[in-house]
Formats: structure tokens, sequence, C-alpha cells
């Protein structure tokens, strides 16, 4: 079924939309400057959306790893979990506390962690990939089932439906 695709594609979209609105309610941010032929690579939106969206390729992985070809839980195949784990690990680094090598190999703001504010930032940024996870999660189990998304759905028509006929019997009397 489609409708769990478009779930998941569209939840994506709302979380990069809510991490960069996040960033622009921050007291410390301070937009691009420069005009729109100036290539501005090194920059807070990039920033944040790269974080984001590098957890969020690992969620999917681990979110649409239970179907073919491996019919069993991403938890069974071993090298899958220590490759996410070991990428989930240098994304956090990335985010928290990158060394000035790897920000710059990554083309990554270095947040500054003598700064509350962006401290604070960093968790909740760190808190989007979380929500992420467990509405992904959510998701597949409740739309990718169609048995049980068709069962739900006849349940809400016979319910309308015995109040309608219960309308019309009112009606009637």
């Amino acid at each position: 079924s489609l409708l769990p695709l478009v779930a998941q594609v569209s939840l994506v979209l709302l979380l990069q939309v809510a991490a960069v609105r996040l960033l622009h309610l921050q007291p410390w941010y301070s937009p691009v400057q420069g005009d729109a032929k100036t290539e501005q690579v090194l920059c807070w939106e990039n920033t944040v959306i790269f974080i984001v969206s590098a957890f969020q390729y690992l969620i999917m992985a681990c979110v649409y790893a239970k179907g073919w070809p491996f019919r069993q839980p991403f938890c069974a195949n071993y090298y899958m979990v220590i490759t996410l784990l070991l990428q989930s690990v240098f994304v956090i680094v990335c985010l928290l506390a990158p060394w000035k090598w790897l920000a710059d190999f990554m083309e990554v703001i270095v947040m500054d962690p003598l700064n509350k504010e962006q401290s604070i930032f960093r968790v909740y940024v760190l808190l989007i990939p979380v929500l992420h996870l467990v509405l992904a999660i959510a998701i597949e189990a409740t739309l990718s089932d169609t048995e049980k998304l068709c069962s739900v759905f006849r349940l809400v028509r016979r319910r309308c439906s015995d109040k309608e006929e219960a309308a019309a019997e009112a009606e009637a009397a």
C-alpha cells in the first residue's frame, strides 16, 4: 500500500521543517548573509538539515529492514545493527562535539559548548530523531498491515451506518 510510504515521507518532511523552524526561533541564530549568487555551504540551516536527515536515513533503514529480502527484524542482522550503531555514534558526535577537523571535513558548524542556549538546542535536535523513530514505527505498525487498516475502516463505517439508521428510525417515529 502507498499509504505508509506517503505517511513516512510526509513525516520526514514535517520533521525537517520543524527542525529548521526550531533553529529560526533560537535567539542566537542569525540568517545567512550574502546574495543569491554566493554559495553558502557552511551555515546553520545546512548543519541542522544534515544532522536531522542523517538520523532520518538511519531510522528509515531500521523501519524498512523487516521486509524482503530479510524477512526478519533488523536486530537479527548483526552487521546491520553494528553499522547503524556506528553511524548513529558518528552523527551524534557531529551534533554534540565534532572535532575541528571533522567539522571542517563534514562542513558543519560547531556549536559553542559554553553557550547554554546552543546546548539546549542540541538536545532538542537530538530529540527530533527520537520522536521520528517512535512515529515511524507507529506508522508502520498501523498503516502497513492492510488487514488491520481495512478492519478499522469497516468498523468506522459500521458505526457510522448504525448511527444513520438510528437517526432514520428516530425521524420515522
